[in-house]
């Protein structure tokens, strides 16, 4: 077990080693033309501005990209990492793109290259047996992506023999800072992404940006973003004209304890995009809430409906599971759904993967659920009714 301290020391070492090697590349390119150095000069670079994202951003010059990321784990507080990415530059600590051998400890990492069409670069992926991804388990069976383990169970000869140009990892707990570390003591370059931080469904989305960068086809990422972010907006404009919003709750539980959305999070901002009201959206967390069983139960009786049942995948299962359920509002009146519309062989769904670049699907789903729910013979794109 990893104390408070040993982990804080960690990470300072993560950010003291990334410290210096910024300033070993400001003395490197130091040594080059005059052209270069003016290249990543301070005044000379233009920021690439945000809709809706907040934990990154993207400031240009003609020869260098530079990505900030602001506080890149959880739990961070006046934190930032900055990356630096160059076609035609070469000097330490400059990252080469496009990114030719990338691995991903994400599934939603995954779904960005996917969206580019660029699965064919990613050499690595952790948890690969749960990607849905259809290109990505054809790589699979032709053995061209490989495992690379969780966090606490690395694959670390994958790295020193295939050395990959690129590592994308995201940090939720203290075993992240180890492995980081240990693949930075390896040589291998990694980058935080911290897109499931973003309390907006199209800030997530916005994160193919960054992807755009890594892979040198930001027109095209800012493409895909645009068209998603005009359909995510023109479904949010069908939604605010219904004249009833459906009171909503949202999360199940986990053990004794029930996580549910933030009044600023995520889902709380589909849901009231959506045309719903969220019942915890006075709540002012962009992050889940713990609650008692009798503190969500209470919720759970006056909404209408009942979103992210994790429980179990029809009425009579839940019933058996515990009386109680048959009681509340969204139970009797068959309006409780799931979001495992889509599976995998291996349990792996498919909206933690693609959602964040589909928005605007999930969005569609949850109006249809909203305003067109009582037919079941309606059909969702990662949604279904228990």
């Amino acid at each position: 077990m990893v104390s408070r301290f040993q982990s804080s020391y960690l990470v300072r070492k993560q950010l003291n080693k990334f410290i210096f090697s910024v300033t070993f590349l400001i003395l490197s390119v130091s040594a080059c033309t005059s052209k270069q150095h003016e290249a990543i000069q301070e005044n000379s670079l233009s920021k690439t501005g945000n809709d809706f994202a907040v934990s990154f951003e993207i400031r240009d010059s003609g020869a260098v990209s530079i990505i900030d990321i602001f506080n890149p784990w959880q739990g961070a507080t006046n934190a930032k990492l900055t990356y630096l990415f160059s076609d035609s530059l070469s000097a330490k600590n400059i990252i080469h793109v496009p990114v030719n051998k990338i691995v991903c400890f994400s599934s939603s990492h995954v779904a960005y290259l996917s969206a580019l069409e660029m699965q064919q670069r990613i050499a690595g992926i952790s948890g690969l047996r749960f990607i849905s991804d259809s290109v990505v388990m054809q790589m699979k069976h032709d053995h061209l992506v490989t495992e690379v383990g969780y966090e606490d169970n690395i694959n670390y000869d994958f790295f020193i023999q295939n050395k990959p140009d690129l590592a994308l990892v995201y940090g939720v707990g203290e075993e992240h800072a180890r492995f980081v570390t240990r693949l930075q003591d390896l040589g291998i370059p990694v980058m935080y992404i911290s897109d499931y931080l973003e309390y907006h469904p199209l800030g997530r989305l916005e994160w193919i940006k960054v992807f755009g960068v890594l892979m040198d086809c930001r027109q095209k990422a800012d493409s895909i973003y645009n068209v998603r972010k005009a359909s995510y907006m023109a479904v949010k404009s069908e939604a605010i004209n219904k004249t009833s919003r459906p009171l909503v709750f949202s999360g199940s539980p986990v053990g004794d304890v029930w996580y549910v959305p933030g009044g600023k999070s995520y889902m709380s901002v589909f849901i009231q995009d959506a045309g719903g009201t969220y019942i915890y959206a006075d709540n002012e967390s962009k992050e889940s809430i713990p609650y008692s069983f009798e503190k969500a139960f209470q919720g759970l009786s006056s909404a209408d409906i009942w979103l992210n049942c994790d429980l179990a995948t029809s009425l009579p299962a839940l019933s058996e599971r515990d009386e109680r359920y048959t009681r509340i509002h969204p139970f009797i009146a068959d309006n409780i759904y799931n979001n495992a519309a889509k599976l995998n062989e291996a349990g792996g769904n498919d909206f933690w993967e693609s959602a964040v670049v589909n928005p605007d699907r999930v969005l569609n789903d949850l109006v249809r659920i909203f305003f067109q729910g009582n037919d079941r013979k309606q059909s969702y794109y990662y949604f279904q009714k228990l």
